[in-house]
């Protein structure tokens, strides 16, 4: 039974690790889950550090976001600088370690040309 133990992963591509973390299994049965829900978080912006802190700080289980996980079109590049790194820094790899379940918005799917695009639908 695995119930409310730390389990260790490893993601490997080839004969390279690439990535090794650890996540805690399903709660024992009367133990309490901590979720966070938040939505609209994408704008890259001093409000977007303190929400990412503040989550951070709860130390939920699970992270749920309702949509427009970033600003303004969904693109590759404005997840890597408007997302990713409120979320894993240096010091908190947060992302690593607590499931994000997340549902694009408008936002995340506002362009849908791949033709001129080549990032879209992130």
């Amino acid at each position: 039974n695995i119930h409310g133990k730390t389990i260790s992963y490893e993601i490997w591509k080839g004969k390279s690790k690439v990535f090794a973390s650890t996540f805690k299994a399903k709660p024992l049965k009367n133990e309490e889950v901590k979720m966070v829900v938040f939505g609209d978080v994408g704008t890259g912006n001093e409000i977007q550090r303190k929400i990412g802190d503040l989550v951070v700080k709860e130390k939920p289980q699970i992270v749920a976001i309702t949509g427009d996980i970033v600003y303004n079109r969904g693109l590759v590049h404005e997840y890597d600088r408007n997302f990713y790194p409120y979320y894993n820094t240096t010091e908190s790899q947060f992302m690593s370690s607590v499931p994000f379940f997340v549902a694009p918005g408008n936002h995340d799917l506002e362009t849908r040309d791949l033709n001129k695009y080549k990032d879209a639908l992130a």
